[in-house]
């Protein structure tokens, strides 16, 4: 019970209090070619929301470009118990397809 009652805590502190701060990373995302790309950074104030808001202004810019799906370049990695808060309560990031550096690359040739 005492190891339960740790590890609640463990991931509480970690996801709830001032300590995410410093575990939180940036997140990134890019178009299929790679003519777009954002960078998520969390206290810099630059959020998802941010993301969004770039990516439509870009395509309002490029009518022309073909696949305007927003990917997201970074892996899901739930055994980073500290990102929990964010899986469940920012989770449209998360539902982004995810596309590769080397896909992002090969698609650049086209």
């Amino acid at each position: 019970m005492l190891i339960v009652a740790s590890c609640a805590t463990v991931v509480y502190l970690t996801n709830y209090t001032f300590i995410y701060l410093f575990l939180k990373r940036d997140y990134s995302y890019s178009n299929f070619n790679g003519t777009f790309r954002f960078k998520e950074y969390g206290m810099k104030g630059l959020s998802y929301s941010s993301a969004k808001i770039s990516y439509n202004s870009f395509l309002e810019k490029h009518p022309d470009i073909k696949d305007k799906q927003l990917y997201r370049t970074f892996w899901i990695t739930p055994w980073r118990f500290w990102e929990w808060n964010q899986y469940l309560n920012y989770s449209e990031r998360f539902k982004l397809p995810y596309i590769s550096e080397s896909e992002i690359s090969k698609n650049q040739k086209e």
